[in-house]
């Protein structure tokens, strides 16, 4: 084919009654494909040190600042404002800990082919307010312009809306990462023919061509994240991907060159545009449930910090609550209160939640009561 192959060569000589070498006997082994794959190999591995280091730190930024805010709170010179700025400071950093780690899981769950899409109507614009929602803060700490362009026809769409509106934050929030202050970001929603396409472009810090083509696999990272404190895991935009192949779409990036900006665009199959509008709201944060009566709460758990954090935040809330740091402890103290729930940890050394729940149950008084397992395991199966 005209290119250089790496080849296993071997070969014998083939000598004549002289004893003299008349001709050689051996193979030439194209071992092309054998290297390749041990590039391949040699890449993967070197992506996988490089996004474990990546998560070390990720995970690390948020509990510096959790630290000192505890300790914050632990003072008592701090006044009113200071322990309220560092409750504030334990929130944030949690709920991002806590998004990290489920990008974690969505894209385990798609490699898996475990994530199921939940297909619901939702408007358009109400979609891309959520998407957009999210990026906010981002967008408006580096102070850049964000436009908006979408179709002047109302739109409504066949999707998952959560889905859809997680890969436009998605993008929208890489964007922000990779621009600098004052830059400009546009999120364009157009039709054509056979797509619906939204497009997220950015003046920022662009793209190398060779660069483009790994963007959406697993652990990539398009640029040099030690300089930019946002950079993240490489896992984003393999998520995009996922998602919107599930819907049946395709993701597509181009860039211009270094320093030229970038465009990300996401395609869908025309026909999940619908005719009706319905009134569906976008999944957006938890709505508290009514709690009804204030009944007394059992919660077990071995690790003391999180069982009595969980007792004071329900005792806070109105509950009389039971702590156990046993699965024996739980029951013995069960059947002398007889509590109206019990939230109960898997993983206890003595008994575990499973056996516990078995027991609760086979008591007459423990027929109606309400379960709630805790666990630090949350893949599909560990909750089927």
């Amino acid at each position: 084919d005209g290119l250089y192959h790496p080849i296993l060569a071997q070969g014998v000589p083939v000598r004549g009654e002289d004893g003299e070498i008349s001709g050689w006997a051996g193979i030439n082994l194209d071992i092309s494909r054998l290297k390749q794959t041990e590039e391949a190999l040699r890449e993967a591995d070197r992506r996988k040190d490089e996004f474990l280091a990546t998560l070390a730190h990720e995970l690390r930024n948020p509990l510096a600042p959790i630290r000192h805010a505890a300790r914050l709170l632990e003072s008592q010179a701090a006044d009113a404002q200071q322990q309220g700025w560092a409750r504030e400071v334990i929130t944030r950093q949690v709920q991002r800990m806590a998004l990290l780690l489920d990008d974690l899981l969505d894209v385990s769950r798609i490699t898996r082919g475990r994530l199921d899409l939940k297909i619901d109507v939702v408007k358009l614009e109400s979609l891309v307010g959520t998407a957009v929602e999210t990026a906010r803060p981002l967008i408006d700490a580096k102070q850049q312009h964000l436009a908006i362009h979408l179709p002047e026809q109302p739109l409504a769409l066949s999707v998952d809306p959560l889905r859809l509106s997680q890969s436009l934050s998605n993008l929208l929030t890489n964007a922000a990462k990779y621009t600098d202050v004052g830059g400009r970001i546009d999120l364009t929603v157009s039709l054509s023919p056979l797509e619906i396409i939204f497009s997220v472009t950015d003046t920022g810090v662009g793209l190398e061509s060779d660069a483009i083509a790994g963007l959406f696999e697993m652990f990539s990272q398009g640029h040099t994240v030690i300089d930019r404190a946002e950079g993240g895991l490489g896992i984003g935009l393999a998520l995009v991907k996922g998602l919107i192949t599930l819907h049946g779409g395709t993701v597509q990036a181009s860039s211009s060159g270094v320093g030229q900006g970038s465009e990300f665009r996401i395609c869908l199959p025309r026909s999940m545009v619908v005719d009706q509008v319905a009134e569906v709201p976008v999944a957006g944060g938890l709505e508290r449930a009514a709690s009804g009566p204030r009944n007394l709460v059992l919660v077990a758990d071995d690790n003391q910090d999180a069982v009595q954090s969980m007792a004071l935040v329900l005792e806070i809330d109105g509950y009389e609550v039971l702590v156990a740091h046993s699965g024996e402890d739980a029951f013995r103290m069960a059947q002398v209160q007889r509590p109206h729930a019990a939230i109960l940890d898997i993983g206890m050394p003595d008994m575990t939640g499973y056996e516990l729940a078995r027991r609760l149950r086979s008591e007459p008084w423990g027929q109606s009561l309400l379960l709630i397992a805790i666990t630090g395991w949350g893949q599909q199966e560990d909750k089927e």
